[in-house]
């Protein structure tokens, strides 16, 4: 899985997450890294097990957190900033140093942890705004402003001027938009429906959170 940048990334939430909040699967939100995790960590045949490069920089360093941060400058290609030591031995086991995030996303009913299984990185997310042109899918609004800022609004603005549909524009400057509080996509219920073994109890949190919110 790519690795996610500290300004954040569009996530495609893969699955039912458990939680209260209803989250629908098949959405897209953006994400900034919660927490960092060893391989394997959140799993429960982690305990009692770490990789050998894990064991040798906790016999170095002993505090995990900042091994993890240590690690994450490594594999983002900041090199030069770490310690001679961690880095030789990050080195010595290049193949197979890696790390899980949890992802923080904001929702209209309020903040949600995806864990590192629940979630895959989008790497294009004009391919997920384009369905929204025939109801294949829906750009719903964190806030009621539905309002871009800065640079962006001003090029979204020069092309609705140009007779170019907002859908359109936002899917031209998509690659610009690095925010959690302005949209967030869903596919059809449909479409989500042929895929989720779990739909009915989905559907259930769905019009639960519904009333709630009026």
């Amino acid at each position: 899985m790519r690795i996610p940048r500290r300004t954040g990334e569009w996530i495609f939430i893969r699955q039912s997450i458990p939680v209260e909040i209803y989250i629908q699967p098949m959405s897209i939100y953006y994400g900034l890294i919660d927490k960092l995790y060893f391989p394997g960590e959140m799993s429960m045949g982690y305990l009692g097990h770490l990789e050998e490069w894990i064991v040798d920089l906790i016999n170095l360093i002993k505090d995990k957190d900042t091994i993890k941060n240590l690690t994450y400058k490594y594999i983002t290609g900041r090199k030069k900033k770490l310690p001679p030591n961690v880095r030789r031995i990050l080195d010595e086991y290049k193949d197979d140093v890696s790390l899980d995030f949890s992802m923080k996303i904001r929702t209209i009913y309020g903040d949600v942890t995806i864990q590192p299984q629940e979630y895959n990185i989008v790497d294009d997310l004009a391919k997920y705004i384009e369905p929204a042109k025939d109801r294949h899918a829906f750009i719903k609004y964190i806030n009621t402003s539905q309002q871009l800022k800065g640079k962006i609004a001003e090029q979204v603005f020069y092309m609705r001027s140009r007779g170019i549909s907002y859908h359109d524009a936002i899917m031209m400057v998509s690659g610009n938009i690095k925010t959690q509080n302005l949209f967030y996509i869903e596919m059809h219920r449909e479409y989500v429906k042929c895929f989720c073994r779990d739909w009915e109890q989905i559907e259930v949190k769905r019009l639960k959170q519904k009333m709630l919110k009026k």
